[in-house]
């Protein structure tokens, strides 16, 4: 008897294994898409703002890393002390009010502001999600 067939008696493959595994794919199809999107965000910031240097640009894109960064860190303390699935559920919440603020980032500044906030829900939400399904 090998390695599988104890795995396989053991656990086997049932409704929670197939819900759990669709979970995680579309979690990572999430964090694919968004990775995506970001390499569209430069021209898109041109077109809107044509008056504004590249430098400032590439402050807007880049601080949504920084946003990361911070949500990880804050959220794993908050894991920690009140479950990941609370995380979870806030930060899915979140996530969504911040990209729907984006509807009103009529400069630039309110944009990097606003790709901060942006960053720093989906790093909330990212790490928790990635190792409570991993």
């Amino acid at each position: 008897m090998g390695l599988n067939n104890i795995v396989e008696d053991r656990i086997g493959l049932g409704k929670f294994q197939i819900r759990i595994f669709l979970v995680l794919c579309l979690i990572d199809m999430n964090d694919g898409v968004e990775l995506v999107l970001s390499s569209f965000l430069n021209p898109i910031i041109r077109e809107v703002f044509p008056d504004s240097t590249s430098t400032f640009i590439s402050v807007v894109t880049s601080v949504f890393y920084v946003g990361i960064l911070f949500g990880s860190i804050v959220s794993g303390q908050l894991a920690d002390k009140h479950g990941r699935r609370v995380v979870i559920r806030f930060g899915s919440v979140m996530q969504i009010v911040m990209s729907l603020l984006f509807y009103f980032a009529n400069s630039l500044e309110l944009m990097v502001l606003f790709r901060l906030l942006y960053g720093f829900s989906y790093g909330f939400t990212v790490a928790i999600t990635t190792s409570l399904f991993a």
